[in-house]
């Protein structure tokens, strides 16, 4: 089945592709609009391009699809070695949980250690990643998905430095925003030395309370635990911005890392994207 839902709308006014920027420009409306998106036909033509129903089958075979690659990526192959039976479990791990895994918490009771378990002290888990020479956590259970750098599309008057655009999320639209401005972050600065992990930039999608967003981080490290009584106040260094979200730092190889506050951080992209 063609799973692309048709653009053609016969009853539709393509006009931008005849006498509009698509076609003669001969449309006496861009004297006073410049461009077709600025007119009311274009955004009432798109308004009806999003409300079309889909084809017969179409959410079905999505479905279906979908399940599919959720049952292939669960399926695991149990090593034959007994050694690689951890590499084995990482293949069929999300990227956030393969750290605990290969990076057990050092607290936790292992045979024939003395060490002992943390049972008085909360225990935070987090997620650790790198926006500019900054790193920075949030609670790990916001964190919904990390997925390569995708194309980001512009809304046409409501881009700006805080929501970059949309960006598709398997198969689904979901506003993409910078932390780097929201925060104020220094920009042009060379990363911390801080992890040999590999450096390249990733999406993270995050979510709180049904409210869902997107963000470009340039380098991610994983799940991290400390205790409540690491954090300490935020250093001078800091961004004005950044320090009005951040309730506190704990330290962590050799640099420190700034602990957000989630939901001032969410109610804020809410207040002033929405």
């Amino acid at each position: 089945m063609n799973l692309s839902v048709s653009t053609d709308q016969p009853h539709l006014n393509h006009c931008w592709n005849i006498i509009g920027v698509n076609g003669d420009r001969s449309c006496a409306e861009l004297t006073t609009a410049i461009h077709c998106r600025n007119c009311a036909i274009y955004s009432q033509n798109g308004q009806e391009l999003l409300d079309r129903q889909p084809p017969p089958g179409y959410q079905q075979e999505w479905t279906r699809l979908l399940a599919e690659t959720k049952l292939a990526e669960t399926k695991t192959v149990t090593p034959k070695n007994p050694k690689d039976q951890k590499i084995g479990l990482l293949s069929s791990t999300p990227f956030l949980e393969q750290r605990a895994i290969l990076r057990p918490n050092a607290t936790a009771n292992i045979e024939g250690s003395t060490a002992p378990t943390i049972t008085s002290q909360r225990v935070l888990s987090v997620v650790i990643f790198r926006l500019q020479k900054e790193w920075l956590a949030l609670k790990a259970n916001i964190f919904k998905e990390v997925t390569d750098i995708s194309r980001i599309h512009t809304l046409p008057h409501r881009t700006n430095e805080i929501l970059l655009g949309l960006v598709s999320i398997r198969g689904e639209i979901q506003l993409c925003v910078s932390l780097n401005h929201l925060l104020d972050l220094e920009t042009n600065q060379a990363p911390s030395p801080a992890t040999n992990s590999l450096i390249y930039q990733r999406l993270v999608v995050v979510e709180r309370e049904g409210s869902r967003w997107v963000f470009p981080v340039d380098e991610i490290y994983g799940v991290q635990r400390f205790t409540a009584q690491d954090l300490r106040s935020a250093p001078m260094v800091i961004s004005k911005s950044a320090s009005t979200y951040t309730q506190g730092v704990f330290d962590w190889q050799a640099t420190h890392v700034n602990y957000l506050d989630d939901e001032l951080l969410f109610n804020t992209l809410n207040r002033r994207v929405l």
